[in-house]
């Protein structure tokens, strides 16, 4: 019953293997930081196992011709693209919009490029605060003043920012 997640520290083999979800047990905190709310958990001896190996065809069975028409007729197919979109159909439109307009905003995606906030319009606007406040901020986390900076039409793009990056 935590209110975070933990940081569960495995080898990448047996990491591959856990999936979302998944219930573990015999886990020792290893440390625990009450006013950052990060917990770092470590696996007893032979608590977590490696998964087996697994082959997808036999030994023996003829493998398939690298070249040719196989990897042409595979590389000429469209990747999909799974996961999720930024849009947001029933919002409201960036026209509708004016620079300058503080919105409640939530966060919707943290990563190398910034951290997203769905301020309410039909795409999210990208926070301008630096790489150490961006770190700070996780899905999901409510920012209360998101001040609209830019507003590009043409590129269906916003930008926003803080009064106060430091206090975020």
């Amino acid at each position: 019953g935590a209110v975070k997640d933990g940081l569960l520290r495995v080898n990448s083999r047996i990491g591959r293997g856990l999936k979302r979800g998944m219930e573990l047990s015999s886990l020792t905190v290893i440390s625990c930081d009450p006013d950052t709310g990060r917990v770092v958990l470590l696996p007893e001896e032979g608590g977590l196992q490696e998964p087996a190996v697994r082959r997808s065809q036999s030994a023996n069975a003829p493998r398939p011709r690298v070249g040719g028409e196989t990897r042409r007729a595979a590389s000429q197919r469209p990747r999909q693209r799974g996961g999720r979109t930024w849009d947001h159909a029933e919002a409201t439109p960036l026209e509708e919009l004016n620079e300058g307009d503080i919105h409640l905003g939530v966060v919707t995606n943290v990563g190398p490029y910034g951290v997203f906030v769905d301020v309410g319009a039909v795409r999210d606007a990208r926070l301008a605060v630096s790489a150490a406040v961006g770190r700070r901020f996780r899905i999901g986390d409510v920012v209360q003043e998101c001040i609209l900076e830019v507003i590009d039409l043409e590129r269906q793009r916003l930008a926003a920012s803080l009064p106060d990056p430091e206090a975020a």
